[in-house]
């Protein structure tokens, strides 16, 4: 699967995933295109390693233990 990115001369193209994080870091792209739309970069944190909140069962042990 590729994603679609704008670059800041306003190219569009297809890049691999891997790529994209470089693209963003280089600052090279002005957005990419989820499922639900463009991104633009700068508007928010887009490529968060932060999952949310775990809701399963706590499999860390204690310090106490």
């Amino acid at each position: 699967m590729q994603i679609k990115v704008k670059f800041i001369d306003g190219r569009i193209e297809l890049v691999r995933p891997r790529e994209l994080q470089d693209l963003i870091n280089a600052r090279r792209i002005t957005q990419f295109r989820r499922a639900g739309g463009w991104v633009s970069l700068g508007d928010v944190s887009v490529r968060s390693t932060l999952r949310g909140n775990y809701l399963g069962p706590e499999r860390r042990r204690s310090i106490d233990s």
